[in-house]
């Protein structure tokens, strides 16, 4: 909720706005253009009939991408926050890298749509791109959302902040943590 206190001192007002707490999928932020680059499927839809084109960004639940990972042996999801410049923040590309050389099918999971110039400049068109559908979890805020999404995956807590974005599945179901400095051990890894 948004909270404002007034203190009243004689004819001196302080005036302090609280804005709400955590962060936001920032889908409504994007320009109409961006929005059109992101098809919300519906809880009937599949990823296998309905994601064909690498330039858009599917919105999908939890149980629509378990379902298209029980496709593959081995997946490796990235959950990419592309504002994040630390330590484990690593290219997609680079990712994609790390994922022929281990045989695992590459997933880009978008936490949220913030500097989606990033996304639209670095992933376009390479390879299939999904986000978190918010529409489905009725709700904005990515802690709400990503929590609700990772309990159906099985995905649990996380400890470590090395092991927080990658995440293996193994014929749909979750397997374990990749370490980030395992990924970044990789010679050919760029880091953002």
């Amino acid at each position: 909720m948004i909270g404002l206190l007034i203190l009243s001192m004689g004819s001196c007002k302080i005036t302090f706005v609280v804005n709400k707490t955590g962060y936001y999928s920032n889908y409504d932020k994007l320009t109409n253009l961006d929005k059109k680059s992101i098809v919300f499927l519906s809880a009937e839809d599949t990823i296998a009939t309905k994601c064909k084109d690498t330039s858009i960004i599917y919105a999908v639940n939890a149980l629509q991408l378990q379902a298209y990972m029980e496709q593959y042996d081995s997946c490796l999801v990235y959950a990419w926050n592309q504002e994040c410049h630390g330590k484990y923040c690593v290219f997609p590309m680079a990712i994609e890298q790390y994922c022929q050389k281990n045989h695992y099918k590459y997933i880009i999971l978008l936490r949220k749509y913030s500097s989606f110039d990033i996304v639209r400049d670095a992933i376009y068109g390479q390879f299939p791109v999904f986000s978190i559908n918010e529409q489905y979890y009725q709700t904005n805020e990515v802690a709400k959302y990503e929590s609700v999404f990772k309990q159906t995956l099985s995905v649990p807590p996380i400890t470590d902040k090395k092991y927080s974005t990658f995440w293996i599945f193994k014929q749909g179901k979750f397997e374990k943590f990749e370490n980030g400095e395992k990924i970044l051990t990789n010679k050919q890894i760029k880091l953002l």
